[in-house]
């Protein structure tokens, strides 16, 4: 079994620096010197990231009919450095971990009774789903695991406490 680190290699990039968030879809970028507006591959708020100045890598759209002609694909954070912004990324990276580690089938985009995954994958007539998660998914998610744990710490405190109690009566 052949296996690589998944990569993604964008083409036709250009530096920018980013003035602002437009909405959702669309932010302003400075391009050599011009301002012109471009697609952001994230709707999400980025607002730690999405900074007035924030240097930016921008991909060249092969499309010439699209509203915008760049798309905003990675911004520099000093204490990141570069941060690659593509929504899309990360199940692209999925898909090709879950290649290199031999799946004979693997399928995105998965729905199974009223649950959607974001992978199907078949081995040796074993089927498995998968759903991958971003950066900012997981820091919420750590955030609320935490919160569990504090909340269940205080439930079984609460317990001991009333159990003490029951002892002593």
């Amino acid at each position: 079994m052949s296996r690589t680190e998944p990569f993604i290699h964008y083409e036709n990039t250009i530096p920018g620096v980013f003035i602002r968030r437009v909405n959702r879809f669309v932010a302003e970028v400075l391009i050599e010197g011009n301002a012109e507006k471009v697609h952001v591959k994230n709707t999400g708020r980025l607002k730690e990231l999405l900074v007035p100045k924030a240097r930016v890598t921008l991909q060249k759209s092969s499309n010439p009919d699209r509203k915008t002609a760049y798309d905003l694909i990675s911004v520099y954070e000093p204490e990141l450095k570069w941060v690659n912004i593509d929504s899309l990324a990360p199940n692209e990276l999925m898909r090709q971990q879950l290649m290199g580690m031999g799946y004979d089938v693997v399928r995105p985009e998965y729905t199974y009774g009223g649950s959607r995954f974001d992978f199907y994958m078949e081995r040796a007539r074993t089927a498995s789903a998968s759903s991958s998660r971003t950066a900012h998914e997981m820091e919420r998610a750590r955030t609320a695991s935490a919160r569990i744990k504090e909340e269940r710490a205080h439930y079984s405190r609460t317990r001991c406490d009333t159990a003490h109690e029951i002892e002593r009566r």
